[in-house]
């Protein structure tokens, strides 16, 4: 028995040494940088991530809405497997360095300590001034040279189309990822009264509300104010009102609101990717996704129609599609669909090659 348990030890011993010598040993995917910089009086924290060979090109990444952080990641949704992180490493692993950051009110970054003043105010030029941080971050780390490209996820998407119209000598191309061809405002209009429907409500009631929610968006959307004894019943279209026309982002609000997608596209339509899933319940495949393929003659569209709204492979074994997948995103098990991933790295490559 003495000589067993001694045998047992050893091998574990044995055994402990190989893994570790093996991890020791196991070369690193890619580098991770902690970078971050200043937009008026607040700190901005983001990841650089370099593949372990020199880069041949960069992409830098917007986050869409919400507390969404870097890696599509936020306290609201379960898990740590968000598709921004993933997205990363599939660059570096191609030989593309990235960056992705926390704006404002997400992860690290976080609210500024007077974000609580009455005379605290956040508008667009502020989420621009971001994404220029993030931009000069990049180009400091690839050099003069390098090939960069600019990528978008949701309403990222549509920031991305105005980063790029206001810069549009800084990037080799665009990638719309699950991006609207349509208003923020006009897609929330759709999403509740199709949630209103499957609620079961009284269609003449519905009719009503939306016709009250519809005329204050557009109030907001013109950066008029909206009458109290205006606003619909029903609280949940109080509060996406309230959350567009809240002063200290009410600036920030009316744009997203009321800007059209389509007028940003670039005249280049051949420098722009769009990606998109068939299973998106957020952004439409045909209403959104060919829409801006079919306004931007030359673009390259890739749908996979079995991914969800942050483009990962979704098996439904056999269930219907419903809102609750939505809770699933950042599951550990989760992985981004390969028809996408597989379309971004090989117009990628076409485009660092030209």
């Amino acid at each position: 028995m003495a000589a067993s348990l001694h045998l047992q030890k050893a091998w574990r011993t044995l055994l402990a040494f190989a893994l570790f010598s093996g991890l020791a040993s196991a070369e690193p995917r890619s580098l991770e940088r902690e970078v971050e910089w200043t937009v008026n009086d607040w700190r901005i924290h983001g990841t650089l991530t370099l593949p372990v060979q020199a880069p041949k090109a960069g992409v830098m990444m917007l986050v869409g809405s919400g507390p969404t952080d870097r890696n599509w990641e936020s306290k609201v949704l379960q898990g740590a497997n968000g598709s921004g992180r993933l997205f990363a490493q599939v660059l570096a692993d191609a030989g593309i360095a990235s960056i992705r950051y926390d704006k404002l009110g997400s992860g690290k970054t976080g609210v500024p300590e007077n974000y609580l003043s009455d005379d605290f105010r956040y508008g667009p030029e502020d989420y621009i001034a971001e994404a220029e941080g993030a931009l000069q971050a990049l180009r400091g780390a690839l050099g003069e040279q390098a090939p960069l490209f600019l990528a978008g996820h949701s309403e990222g998407g549509l920031w991305a189309l105005e980063i790029n119209r206001k810069h549009p000598e800084a990037f080799d191309g665009l990638l719309l990822l699950a991006v609207s061809a349509r208003s923020q405002c006009e897609i929330v209009q759709a999403q509740l009264a199709d949630r209103l429907t499957e609620y079961g409500m009284d269609p003449v009631q519905i009719e009503a509300e939306m016709t009250l929610f519809e005329t204050a968006l557009g109030r907001v959307a013109r950066g008029e104010p909206v009458p109290e004894d205006s606003l619909p019943s029903i609280g949940a279209m109080r509060t996406i009102i309230s959350a567009y026309s809240e002063p200290r982002g009410a600036d920030l609000g009316r744009w997203i609101c009321g800007t059209d997608p389509l007028s940003l596209l670039p005249e280049d339509g051949g420098s722009i990717l769009i990606l998109q899933g068939g299973y998106d319940q957020q952004v439409h495949p045909e209403l959104d996704a060919l829409a801006l393929h079919d306004a931007a003659p030359g673009s390259t569209f890739a749908l996979a129609p079995q991914a969800d709204h942050v483009l990962k492979h979704l098996d439904l074994n056999g269930q219907p599609l419903n809102i609750l997948h939505a809770l699933k995103y950042n599951q550990p098990d989760r992985s981004l669909d390969p028809i996408l991933v597989e379309s971004m790295l090989q117009w990628l490559e076409v485009k660092i090659e030209d």
